[in-house]
């Protein structure tokens, strides 16, 4: 079967062959049209001439090309035994290197964002893209320095001045020239979520002629913020200071050398949940305040430690958004505050609890007037039935207006219930009003005016003291790193209780390194 099969296929093979005419051979027919172009050539074009005068040329009809043929096989010798190569293939052309590197738009709230390259398959590895920093639209302003995902603003600051009071005595004994050193740092996160913020500020003065007011101060605060989801933020808070007392406040004797140190140090934790254009926070919060023994005149000690208190605080706030630039709310807090003692060393018992009812606006109008208003009643009652309750209407304002974009106004009010360590007298309500004014006169020189009064009432006793402050201050930026500082501050207190005003002048020149 299987020959009959072969036997076949041979003879369909011999007669397909015998059918096939010279005609019906492709390169033939390639050979042959070639052939016959060169043996007939067409004939050649006429040119055309020109008609004689007064005889109008004749239109000749319009000739239709054929359509286009297609291209014929290239000519192979049917008889060859090889065929020939084709030409290599052309190699491709390089891919250029330099690509550019995509990275994300500008981030106003990140001073320094990471850049991110796509990296297409197929492509050769785009090389590592060079990181770049934010615009930063004042030329002066420092870029800061950065540590992973922070970026760091370290400051050094050294002056020379003089104090006509050092030690903010009534009357004054005499002025000295000082040094001043002073350093601070400022934190801020770069992440996708979340924020971690930082405030540290440190100094201290060194006075040639009165080495007993040498005096330490600094400041510190932390804050953080967690993103738990879209609609929810837990707020945390680390905070403390570090001051000193003026032999001429009224908590303290004038007989007292020197400034005893105070410190203030605490923390606050928070919530704040939203439901659409509602917003719910309840926070909580721990501070201490510890007072340092003073020296007296003849060498003896005063104690304080009557005056270290606790305070526990807590508060709920509402708001609405009634539009992006307008957010009204109201406040609850209440705070009761405890003594290590029992008694102070005058003998009376100074816990007590505090309230205070707030209702307010935040503001933000088209980015030139922000900030927060807001205004109450609050009282605060003693465990003393002999020291008598403080209470009063109680404001809050913190308000910035950039006027142009040379000049911002920065306003200021508080209301606190003070404590006292006056006989008699359970505490002073103190109003004060500040308000600070820059301009930029150039890109680099700054000059500024700031001014401030508050008014402490003390209650139980009749004493009403008054405090001024008034200031001008310049700042040059040689470069984005040394800025040359120079200040004067006149300081001045007023008492209805003789033997208790006061005044100081101080002038300050320095220079500023930061990075």
């Amino acid at each position: 079967m299987a020959a009959w099969l072969a036997g076949a296929s041979l003879a369909a093979a011999s007669a397909h062959a015998q059918e096939l005419r010279p005609d019906d051979d492709p390169f033939a027919r390639v050979g042959r049209t070639a052939g016959e172009a060169a043996r007939n050539p067409p004939p050649p074009v006429r040119r055309a001439e020109a008609a004689p005068a007064g005889v109008q040329p004749r239109r000749r009809a319009s000739m239709r090309l054929p359509p286009p043929r297609p291209l014929d096989p290239p000519m192979v010798d049917p008889q060859a035994t090889e065929v020939p190569a084709l030409p290599p293939p052309r190699p491709p052309r390089p891919r250029s290197q330099n690509f550019r590197s995509l990275e994300r738009p500008p981030n106003t709230a990140v001073p320094n964002p990471e850049p991110v390259a796509i990296i297409h398959q197929g492509l050769p590895p785009l090389a590592a893209p060079r990181v770049q920093r934010s615009a930063v639209t004042d030329p002066y302003a420092p870029l800061g320095l950065r540590t992973g995902t922070l970026l760091a603003f370290p400051t050094a600051d050294v002056s020379f001045g003089y104090d006509t009071n050092p030690e903010r005595r009534p009357g004054g004994r005499q002025g000295s020239a000082f040094v001043r050193g002073e350093g601070g740092l400022q934190l801020r996160s770069d992440w996708a979520v979340h924020e971690l913020t930082a405030d540290l500020r440190g100094g201290y003065n060194r006075y040639f002629r009165t080495p007993e007011s040498d005096r330490p101060d600094g400041q510190g605060r932390v804050n953080l913020r967690l993103d738990a989801t879209r609609d929810t933020a837990l707020d945390f808070e680390l905070r403390g200071r570090v001051d000193t007392q003026s032999p001429g406040s009224a908590n303290l004797t004038n007989r007292v050398e020197g400034r005893p140190l105070i410190y203030e140090y605490g923390g606050s934790a928070g919530a704040t949940q939203r439901f659409n254009r509602l917003a719910l926070s309840l926070r909580g919060s721990v501070d201490r305040t510890d007072y340092a023994d003073a020296s007296l005149g003849n060498g003896q000690v005063l104690s304080q430690q009557d005056r270290n208190v606790t305070q526990y605080g807590i508060r709920a706030r509402a708001a609405y958004e009634l539009t992006p630039g307008l957010i009204p709310f109201a406040e609850v807090l209440a705070d009761t505050r405890r003594y290590d003692q029992r008694a102070d060393n005058e003998g009376f018992q100074r816990d007590s609890t505090g309230l205070q009812l707030r209702g307010g606006t935040s503001i933000e109008l088209t980015r030139s007037l922000t900030g927060e208003v807001a205004a109450g009643y609050g009282g605060r009652r003693y465990e003393d039935q002999r020291l008598r309750d403080l209470k009063g209407p109680v404001a809050e304002a913190t308000l910035t207006w950039v006027a142009t974009p040379l000049t911002t106004l920065r306003l200021r009010g508080t209301t606190q219930f003070d404590e006292t360590t006056i006989a008699g007298s359970s505490g002073a309500v103190t109003r004060r009003l500040s308000a600070e004014l820059s301009h930029a006169f150039l890109r680099n020189l700054v000059l500024t005016a700031a001014g401030s009064f508050g008014r402490s009432d003390f209650q139980g006793v009749s004493r009403q003291d008054d405090t001024l402050r008034a200031s001008l201050g310049a700042e040059y930026s040689l470069t984005r790193n040394f800025v040359l500082r120079a200040s004067y501050v006149h300081e001045r207190t007023t008492s209805n209780v003789p033997g208790n005003n006061l005044s100081a002048n101080v002038w300050l020149f320095g220079v500023r390194a930061q990075f």
